[in-house]
């Protein structure tokens, strides 16, 4: 009987064990990808390139900080300020983001100075703010 209660523990503990090695594997090759899709990114700056962007990330390799070079831009869709924000954001998303539906960015705030528009967007969960998570593209 002890035999048995043994076995299917260990079989348990195999499962689970092996998901979590199965999960990990799926997560570093998620964090690849995120770096490959920011050197995507970073190779399609315009402009003046004396200096390169700065990017700070996440150990999973979501971007936390990213700036073009001051002379230079990531080029996006044409329009207004909003649409080109909301371009980059839709392109881009999931260098910031796990890509799931109930992750949203609302826009929070407008500002144009020295002839450029900056956008601030809070993140949302479900419907719900995130403490501390905004952005400005």
């Amino acid at each position: 009987m002890r035999k048995g209660v043994l076995l299917g523990a260990v079989a348990i503990l195999a499962v689970v064990g092996g998901r979590q090695v199965w999960g990990e594997a799926t997560a570093r090759d998620l964090a690849k990808a995120r770096v490959n899709k920011l050197r995507e990114l970073l190779r399609t700056a315009q402009g003046a390139d004396e200096e390169p962007a700065r990017t700070f990330r996440t150990p999973e390799g979501f971007v936390r900080f990213l700036s073009a070079p001051a002379a230079a831009h990531f080029p996006v869709a044409d329009g207004t300020a909003e649409k080109k924000a909301e371009a980059f954001l839709e392109k881009w998303r999931n260098l910031f983001v796990n890509e799931i539906a109930a992750v949203a960015f609302e826009q929070k705030r407008v500002k144009t100075a020295n002839g450029r528009t900056y956008i601030r967007y809070r993140q949302t969960y479900a419907g719900l703010e995130v403490f501390g998570a905004e952005m400005v593209v």
